[in-house]
């Protein structure tokens, strides 16, 4: 059996989400009335309205580690530090759970690399396609499936 220690400091607060909001206030974006946050794991732009706070060390994780207890105990705020908080997309924090490792690495530090890592992949994937059309390689399939089609 673990041992689990619940003292305030290692406890979700109940305003934690309101805390982390009001200190980031989010993207403003031109012309658009709302605010956006960026989710610091897959990249996405999420709404202020659709936002979900997570904490980057969970709760859970927090109070059952000795090392991790010992840490967020020395903070202010404990556990819901707002260096343990995060915006993300839902889909992200229903995923992450309580796992760490890289989830933890991408909470800290995904705002700078996600939006990186997607227009790379968008490059990518466009300059592939862009080759597959200018070239002469889908111009002599198209031409391959209808002799294939014309001799049957």
């Amino acid at each position: 059996m673990t041992y689990v220690e619940r003292t305030k400091e290692l406890k979700r607060s109940h305003n934690y989400r309101e805390l982390y909001l009001e200190a980031n206030p989010g993207i403003k974006v031109p012309g658009i009335s709302w605010l956006f946050y960026l989710c610091p794991y897959c990249g996405r732009m999420v709404r202020k309205s659709k936002v979900s706070v997570d904490h980057i060390h969970s709760v859970r994780k927090v109070q059952t580690c000795r090392e991790l207890r010992a840490k967020f105990k020395a903070l202010p705020g404990g556990v819901n530090n707002l260096d343990n908080l995060v915006a993300c997309c839902l889909r992200c924090n229903q995923r992450k759970g309580r796992k760490g490792g890289l989830w933890v690495f991408r909470g800290k530090y995904g705002v700078y690399f996600a939006p990186v890592i997607r227009f790379f992949v968008f490059v990518v994937l466009f300059g592939a396609l862009w080759w597959l059309w200018s070239g002469e390689y889908l111009s002599n399939a198209v031409n391959l499936i209808m002799e294939v089609i014309n001799n049957e």
